[in-house]
Formats: C-alpha cells, structure tokens, sequence
C-alpha cells in the first residue's frame, strides 16, 4: 500500500501541472491575441482627411408639445322635426 506522503505529493506535483499547463495556454493564447497583424492599420493614428464634415445639431431650448387630440367628429345634422310659420 502506498504511504499517505506518497499520495500526497503526486496529488500536489499533478495540481502543480494543470495549474501551469492553464496558466501557460491562457498566457500564450493572449499574447497571440495582443500581436496585430500584419498590415493592420490602427484607425486612431491615421488623420482624418479634410473633406470630413462634422454635423452639429442644435438641442432644443423648448419642452416637447404635447400631440393635439383628433378633432371631434360632427353629429350628422338632424332634420327639422317641425317648421312653424311665423
């Protein structure tokens, strides 16, 4: 049967392991994801060109109006029901 120590330390040199083997993917995985390719052009540091318009609309000082009702619909006009001579 094998000694308690034994178990021990072959458990801590495999946790060791995996520990590095993640660390050293995730490291590797991020340095290839920090390298621009090549050709890449990083928008930021070419100068817009001059022919840019730049659109600045002005903000409104009024408060939005409420929307207007619909107009009410006319009752249909009734026909004299009487016409008394005068």
């Amino acid at each position: 049967m094998a000694s308690n120590a034994g178990i021990f330390f072959a458990g801590m040199g495999t946790t060791f392991i995996v520990l590095g083997a993640g660390f050293g993917g995730g490291l590797m995985m991020a340095k290839s994801a920090l390298k621009e390719p090549v050709g890449y052009r990083n928008v930021a540091s070419v100068p817009e060109p001059s022919s840019a318009v730049r659109i600045v609309l002005p903000s409104s000082a009024e408060a939005a109006q409420p929307t207007q009702p619909p107009p009410q619909i006319a009752a249909a006009p009734q026909p004299p029901s009487e016409i008394k001579p005068v």
